[in-house]
């Protein structure tokens, strides 16, 4: 559904320098935030004579060299101011609430009708897109029970006993790796489900999400549902998987994969990575060009949009919180919700957020530099860990490093606290940094007995 309320002409000179002033140059190469970037397209937008413009790469208008180079770089290549222009909202007399850049809401029957999930060969490797909708998925009926408690732990019972104060984590006090399997092509997304007691992960290439059962029960729970890459737990007890190659976020319930959101104002969304779910039930994810790009053994498709988000989701309203052309990849929560990380690999940094209470992010700071910076968790002191490169880059809650926890010379791709006690930690690990993974290149790695524990239902 488009936005009819948008610019559509080229941008002039005058255009541009407003464009290129407010956004500038940011760590990481975006806007610190899409309000930044977003409001300076309204402005200029704002200031062209109606029907009027500059032409396409004349005088610096359009997408060429100056202010437009600037631009075009951030957004990411490939894309014109003119595109820019279309991708950001004009200027609205009556602002959102929460003043973020939002979708129309969906009526609830817009979504297409309900399809089969066969559209993936049996390589996994099918680069086929899934309309937005229901699609079946091989997955035992009723595999996620109702939920009479969050995340597995009685609201009222957890807030009676107050917060739980640990000692400041000491790298020392960390176990050794161990393999639990290594006969998976690209594992990602591990999420433990508290109420049924169970590792949920992904093989993004064999399009399959595995079940683990302490202490070695291995089994393919769901495949065919759209090579997803990282997975979340919503509070009603249901997998959410950001689909990679199927390019939405879905849910997993009663057996069928429900498409929950597959593109931003119209346009398709380019290769969801990671995704999670504040306690009322909002879901953020991260949306990059990695499963779009022609690495890592899919076919390549073109990107629909000219940058790569962090996104909001609130019912069926999109909210674009931050646009970058810098990788934008792991996700995840302090304890007390109200500080969201984001690892953007382009730039091996990890950046924090304010989260206000309606679940906008905003103040965009610098948290850590982290060098392959992929997917996170986070444990119940407020300490981060980060795969990257060279193992699992664990920071205290100020971002100081206090030590990488290697991973048998792979490269780790995301990581989950699990166990009865949220005490395990697992580790999704992969023998190559690029090019298509082989069987027995992807691993499941855990680590008995952390520290401090994982907080439940929590990636």
């Amino acid at each position: 559904m488009r936005d009819s309320r948008r610019w559509r002409g080229p941008l002039s000179a005058a255009a541009l320098s407003i464009i290129a002033a407010a956004c500038g140059s940011s760590t990481d190469g975006a806007p610190a935030s899409p309000r930044d970037g977003g409001n300076a397209v309204d402005a200029a937008i704002d200031a062209e004579p109606t029907g009027s413009g500059g032409a396409e790469g004349s005088g610096g208008g359009g997408g060429t060299g100056g202010a437009g180079g600037l631009v075009t770089a951030m957004l990411g290549a490939g894309c014109t101011l003119t595109d820019a222009a279309t991708d950001f909202p004009s200027p609205d007399p009556v602002a959102p609430p929460d003043a973020s850049l939002v979708t129309e809401p969906l009526d609830a029957g817009a979504h297409p009708p309900a399809r089969d999930a066969g559209s993936s060969d049996a390589g996994g490797r099918s680069a086929a897109v899934h309309d937005a909708g229901v699609r079946d998925a091989a997955v035992p009926d009723g595999a996620f029970r109702d939920a009479a408690v969050h995340n597995g732990v009685d609201a009222a019972a957890h807030a009676d006993a107050g917060p739980v104060k640990y000692p400041p984590l000491q790298f020392a006090d960390i176990g050794k790796v161990a393999v639990v399997s290594n006969q998976f092509l690209f594992t990602e997304g591990p999420v433990w489900d508290p109420r049924t007691q169970a590792l949920f992960f992904t093989d993004i290439n064999a399009d399959a999400v595995y079940r683990l059962k302490l202490p070695d029960t291995l089994d393919v729970f769901a495949d065919h549902v759209g090579n997803p890459d990282g997975l979340a737990i919503d509070v009603d007890g249901n997998l959410l998987g950001a689909g990679f190659v199927s390019r939405d976020v879905w849910r997993l319930s009663g057996g069928q994969v429900h498409s929950l959101v597959d593109e931003y104002r119209g346009r398709k969304l380019n290769s969801p990575d990671d995704v999670v779910v504040r306690s009322d039930g909002t879901i953020y994810f991260t949306d990059p060009t990695f499963g779009i790009d022609g690495s890592q053994g899919f076919m390549a498709q073109a990107a629909e949009l000219c940058f790569q988000g962090v996104y909001r989701l609130t019912g069926s309203a999109l909210h674009l919180e931050d646009s970058t052309s810098a990788g934008p990849n792991g996700v995840n929560f302090s304890p007390d919700e109200r500080t969201l990380y984001v690892s953007y690999s382009g730039s091996g940094q990890v950046f924090r957020f304010d989260v206000a209470p309606d679940g906008s992010l905003h103040g965009k700071a610098p948290f850590a530099n982290v060098l392959g910076a992929d997917s996170m968790c986070v444990d119940a002191a407020g300490d981060v860990y980060v795969a990257s490169v060279g193992g699992i880059t664990v920071l205290d809650p100020n971002g100081k490093q206090l030590g990488v926890i290697p991973t048998q010379f792979q490269v780790a791709t995301n990581c989950a606290f699990g166990g009865p006690d949220q005490r395990t930690f697992f580790i999704t690990a992969h023998a190559f940094l690029f090019g298509t993974p082989t069987t027995g290149s992807g691993s499941l790695l855990r680590i008995e007995n952390m520290p401090i524990p994982g907080l439940p239902g929590r990636p």
